[in-house]
């Protein structure tokens, strides 16, 4: 957990923002720009890029530094910094930890920006926001006439107690004359700690729903923001009323390394899954760990990927995820934001990985690929692994190197050319390595489900194919190993070391 550092100074309190037009050291920091905001009062703050650099827009390449302190005003927004690729914007924390308390964050209007909570190497997360009332860290197009949302970096940010969304990323709608909206492009979080706050005696206390939601696709029939080079990775989102990550309407996109922990507590229908890709995603699902939830650990409602040729970019691949349901009944905790019917989910929906659609609802004649791989699902009170055999929904997909634990169902369709080399065993009858996964806070354990020595049928058991993306397995190392690969998400080494270069979660 990280700590909070007092202001050592404060700008009187009838000032909205502060500012320095030149270079400053602060904390060992070079700083472009110093932003101290008062606490306490009712008002918003906003620092605003297009007069921050004495009137005048901050130029690409600056660097922004906020003093840690503690701001209570309902929100703190960062709006008009325009940055280039080759020259973004950095909004960083220096001297103690930026706490926004009662409110949110906002980064709107802006583009080519890193919002960097590592400011202070003290601390693992430089920004926290409490309590918010919606979503606690937005990044938006406000109108067509603003700058598009693209090339947003934000990381190191922890958030806890907020009512609905945690991170949230929408462009503009197309409401002007039905014009077509700008793309929202090039957005990379990471190390993001999202969770609900806990009592004395680590009891979770308040909720929210989505951890991640970026999503520009409900909005009838108005024209909606393609979304391009979106990638989601090396968070950790711990007991979301509704899915731990959302996406929709992505191409290109990658969600990996992330822990997503008991998702799904409100069991609220259609919202129930640790990680959904919705309506018209693509995306490389890979390397994350989604334990206890009470949903499908991976569910998939858009269209996959347009290429048959599985090595192609645009092919869906969901590989290298270790999934383990949550046990006993279910369980719907009230949703704190929800009035009337609750619209709760009855049915059982507990697979390790549901392709329910690969087609593009806006064109309903192209539809997808998908390619299920190297993951290792437990425990699924469903199928472990479900596609859709409508070809209509789905043009085509390979399900392989499998590793399916205590499934009451392993795979549906259960034949198929495209499905093979997948095991189903039962964990009490297989020599499994004694290893604990243990994340969160309050920690939460679940067995790691690595192999051992002794793992026969899944060492050197696997398919090997070109086009296999899984060169790694879920501990960061090489694969394959022995003769062939080995089924499941782990890679049996004998050593058991990590890989160099493999970045594991920031606690």
């Amino acid at each position: 957990m990280s700590r909070h550092k007092g202001v050592r100074q404060r700008i009187p309190p009838a000032a909205l923002y502060a500012w320095l037009g030149f270079s400053t050291q602060v904390a060992g920091a070079d700083c472009t720009h110093l932003v101290e905001v008062p606490s306490g009062g009712p008002a918003p703050i906003r620092v605003d890029g297009a007069t921050l650099n004495g009137g005048m827009p901050v130029l690409p390449g600056a660097r922004v530094c906020v003093r840690g302190g503690i701001y209570d005003r309902g929100k703190l927004e960062f709006i008009n910094f325009v940055g280039t690729p080759a020259q973004p914007i950095v909004i960083t924390n220096v001297e103690g930890q930026v706490r926004v308390e009662h409110g949110r964050i906002y980064l709107d209007d802006s583009q080519h920006v890193e919002f960097a909570g590592d400011g202070d190497p003290q601390l693992s997360y430089g920004f926290l926001v409490v309590g918010s009332t919606e979503q606690a860290f937005g990044a938006s197009q406000r109108s067509a006439d603003a700058p598009a949302l693209r090339g947003i970096h934000a990381h190191h940010v922890e958030i806890h107690y907020q009512d609905r969304f945690a991170v949230q990323a929408v462009g503009v709608r197309g409401f002007e004359a039905l014009a077509v909206p700008a793309a929202i492009e090039d957005l990379d979080f990471h190390h993001f700690y999202i969770h609900r706050a806990v009592d004395a005696e680590g009891n979770p206390l308040g909720g929210f729903r989505e951890g991640f939601y970026f999503n520009s696709s409900d909005y009838g029939e108005l024209p909606v923001p393609a979304m391009r080079r979106v990638r989601i990775h090396h968070n950790l989102v711990q007991g979301s009323g509704w899915d731990g990550i959302q996406i929709s309407a992505a191409s290109e996109c990658e969600v990996d390394h992330n822990v997503v922990l008991e998702d799904s507590r409100y069991l609220r229908q259609f919202q129930n899954a640790g990680i959904m890709l919705g309506k018209g995603s693509a995306c490389q699902v890979h390397h994350n760990r989604i334990l206890g939830g009470q949903g499908p650990g991976i569910y998939h409602q858009g269209n996959g990927g347009r290429s048959a040729d599985p090595g192609a970019s645009s092919a869906g691949h969901f590989y290298g995820n270790l999934i383990i349901s949550a046990q006993g009944a279910l369980l719907a905790e009230p949703d704190p934001r929800e009035s009337g019917d609750p619209q709760i989910e009855t049915a059982d929906r507990r697979f390790g990985v549901f392709v329910a659609n690969a087609r593009d609802e806006l064109d309903d004649n192209r539809a997808g690929y998908v390619f299920v791989y190297h993951n290792t699902i437990a425990r699924s009170a469903v199928e472990a692994i479900r596609l859709s055999a409508d070809p209509t929904r789905i043009a085509g997909f390979e399900a392989f190197n499998n590793l399916l634990i205590d499934a009451v169902v392993g795979l549906t369709p259960a034949v198929h050319p495209g499905i093979h080399h997948n095991l189903e065993l039962e964990s009490a009858l297989f020599p499994f390595l004694d290893w604990v996964e243990a994340w969160g806070d309050p920690a939460r354990s679940f067995p790691g489900f690595r192999l051992g020595p002794d793992s026969a049928g899944a060492i050197d058991a696997g398919a090997t194919l070109p086009w296999s993306l899984a060169n790694r397995d879920i501990d960061g190392q090489g694969r394959p190993f022995g003769v062939a690969y080995d089924i499941g998400a782990d890679e049996y080494w004998p050593d058991s070391l990590l890989a160099d270069g493999f970045e594991t979660i920031a606690q």
